[in-house]
């Protein structure tokens, strides 16, 4: 799985980039990697990209990315936060803060 840290309260915008045929599941875990906040099916597409938002607290978040069949695939994770309003100004969550598990 994959980790994104945010610092403060905000929108936390995750998407997947992928061309598994014919699909995958995309689940977003709390802090502690115990409650799934979001589960998402990924299919029939030659590229696609999905994106979703969450309402986030400061913390860790965990991203896992499981195949529908037993075929490796490849994909890109890409996530950002924007700040709950009356927030410290916002910057997009680097890639360094995207780690792999």
């Amino acid at each position: 799985y994959w980790k994104v840290t945010t610092a403060q309260d905000g929108l936390l915008t995750v998407s997947i980039t992928t061309n598994v045929m014919p699909g995958c599941y995309f689940y977003l875990y709390d802090t502690n990697g115990e409650k799934l906040l979001r589960n998402v099916w990924v299919y029939d597409a030659e590229s696609l990209t999905k994106e979703y938002s969450i309402s986030v607290r400061p913390g860790t978040y965990c991203i896992w990315v499981d195949r529908y069949y037993e075929i490796d695939f490849d994909y890109t994770l890409a996530a950002s936060l924007t700040p709950a309003p009356f927030a410290k100004a916002a910057l997009p969550v680097p890639r360094s803060h995207i780690s792999r598990t």
